[in-house]
C-alpha cells in the first residue's frame, strides 16, 4: 500500500524540525536565510506547493508562533511565488 505524500511529510516533519532548530541554533547573526524546502518539510500542510509538487505549502498557522518563541521574526515569501526559495529570520 503506497503511502501518500502528506502521510509521509507528516511522519517525517519532527525530523526537519530537529534539522531546522540545529541551523537556527548554529546561527550567530541577527538576520539570516534559511531555504523554504527545510521550513516546509519541518511544518508541512497537506498541500503541495503549487510551484513545484515536490514539497508541502508551509503551515503559517504553526510555523510563525514557533519562530517567534525561538527567537525570531520571519519574512516569508507570498504564498502565490512561483518557485519560493528562502525564508527570512531576523532575531527580535
Amino acid at each position: 500500500m503506497a503511502v501518500d505524500k502528506y502521510e509521509l511529510w507528516m511522519s517525517e516533519s519532527a525530523k526537519w524540525l530537529a534539522k531546522l532548530e540545529e541551523v537556527l541554533s548554529e546561527h550567530k547573526e541577527p538576520d539570516f536565510y534559511v531555504d523554504y524546502k527545510s521550513v516546509a518539510f519541518a511544518f508541512p500542510t497537506n498541500d503541495p506547493h503549487p510551484g513545484t509538487l515536490d514539497y508541502p505549502i508551509i503551515d503559517y498557522r504553526k510555523f510563525v508562533p514557533w519562530a517567534r518563541e525561538q527567537g525570531f521574526d520571519v519574512d516569508m515569501p507570498a504564498t502565490d511565488a512561483p518557485y519560493p526559495k528562502h525564508i527570512r529570520f531576523k532575531k527580535q
